[in-house]
Parts: C-alpha cells; structure tokens; sequence
C-alpha cells in the first residue's frame, strides 16, 4: 500500500515528537482569517503531529487533552475567554495577502496580546506566500515558536509550506 507524502510526513513527525514522552506542548489556537490561509496552517499543524480538535468539543474543557492539538478560533470573546484559562496557550494568526479587513484583524490581535503582555505567545504567518524562501522560513518560525527549532524542519526536509 502506497501512502502520500503528507500523510508519510505526518506519521514521521507524530513518531519524533511521541518518542519523546517529556515534550508535551500547549495547545495551539489559530486565529481564524481566510479559509485558504486557515487550511494551509492547518496542514503545517498536522505535518508537525498536532492533532485538530473541534471548537465545540468538549475535550476542549479537559486541558489534559489539549496537548499537541490545535483549534481554530472564530471570535474575540473566544479569544478573551482561552488568554485568561489557558497561560500557556499559543495563538498562531495565518495571513495570506492582503484581504479587506485582515490587517485590521491583525492589528487588533497584536494590541490584545501586547495588552496582555503575552506577545511571546503569539505568531503572525504569511502562510501563502509565493516565494520558496519565504515558505521556508515560515516553517523555521513556526517549529521555533512551537519550541521544535531548527532540527526538525531538516529532518522533516519541510521547504515547501502547504497550501
């Protein structure tokens, strides 16, 4: 039986990450923008072993279970509501060219977590941009804010970001 890559690569990313049982990071948040944008940070998420969960799972109230899992987040009270409960939560907004209030959106964003004093926690990709340089370095920012660094974008050989 033949498998594609991404499903290769994500069985090989979930064995790296699974073999070493001390590694267990927070759950990740993505900041819904455009549907293109939101899947293409999707699949570098799952690429990476992380695992979706539904937003109105009720796993989403056992945070046990939020470990290496990610959720896409639709409103600023969500928002609000994850910063207070969740110290350790990563958010992650995906952008992708510049659409008719995204930069607003953004903007916002940046505000709420400088307000918080949270910016650490906070990660703003062009998920869909053309270049191949860019694509890279899109992984190496996202395996280096998810605390994975530079190893496992060679090891994974992840050049090309999803789209």
């Amino acid at each position: 039986m033949k498998f594609g890559l991404p499903f290769e690569l994500g069985m090989l990313a979930s064995s790296i990450f699974a073999s070493n049982t001390t590694t267990v990071s927070p759950s990740i948040y993505i900041l819904g923008t455009s549907p293109p944008a939101t899947n293409a940070l999707s699949k570098a998420l799952d690429t990476l072993g992380y695992s979706r969960l539904d937003p109105e799972s009720d796993a989403l109230l056992d945070h046990q279970t939020l470990a290496n899992t990610y959720v896409e987040v639709t409103s600023n009270m969500q928002l609000a509501e994850i910063a207070r409960t969740q110290p350790n939560a990563k958010f992650i907004l995906p952008r992708g060219g510049r659409r008719i209030g995204e930069e607003d959106y953004a903007l916002s964003a940046r505000d709420f977590f400088a307000a918080e004093k949270r910016s650490r926690k906070y990660l703003e990709l062009d998920v869909l941009a053309p270049k191949t340089s860019s694509q890279a370095d899109n992984w190496v920012q996202l395996c280096d804010f998810l605390g994975m660094g530079y190893s496992v974008v060679e090891r994974l050989d992840l050049w090309h970001f999803p789209k």
